[in-house]
């Protein structure tokens, strides 16, 4: 029998999911040679504790990319509150100044297209269904908040 590396024959197999067979075929030794061998060092234990250790390590990994994902949506929901909070104060005074609902309808949707735009690079869900304050395509005005209930009926009043 040639001289064989146990330690390269156990590594393999630790951290691969060839099977003792396998690697005895590949190595070209005795697959009894080997399962004895594999029994006696328990190698099938120390591929479990490899798999375990690999998986918590994955599992580590992905804990602290969902962590700076979600501090990445937090942080684009306050700009979109920001914004928002921006374009109710512009359409407000806009309002007042007697501008037309078209020029409004423009800037928000500009808007909202930018917001669209910057969830779906987050993965996150471009159309809300949770809070929405549309029923089948009309505002829901139990929805909107007092400083939007000003803003609708301001607008309302523009259109009639």
């Amino acid at each position: 029998m040639p001289n064989i590396n146990w330690l390269r024959l156990r590594a393999e197999y630790i951290t691969s999911d060839i099977s003792q067979r396998a690697l005895a075929q590949k190595y070209n030794v005795s697959f009894n040679t080997l399962k004895t061998i594999a029994n006696k060092e328990k190698w099938n234990g120390l591929r479990q504790q490899h798999n375990n250790n690999v998986t918590t390590k994955a599992e580590k990994k992905l804990e602290i990319v969902a962590e700076k994902q979600a501090a990445a949506v937090i942080d684009y929901n306050a700009e979109h509150l920001k914004a928002w909070s921006k374009v109710l104060e512009k359409v407000n005074a806009l309002l007042d100044k007697g501008v037309d609902a078209d020029s409004l309808q423009k800037l928000t949707s500009s808007l909202d297209r930018m917001q669209k735009g910057q969830r779906l690079a987050l993965g996150q869900p471009t159309e809300s269904t949770e809070n929405s304050t549309t029923i089948g395509g009309k505002i829901d005005l139990s929805k909107l908040t007092d400083e939007e209930l000003i803003v609708f009926e301001k607008l309302v009043g523009k259109i009639n």
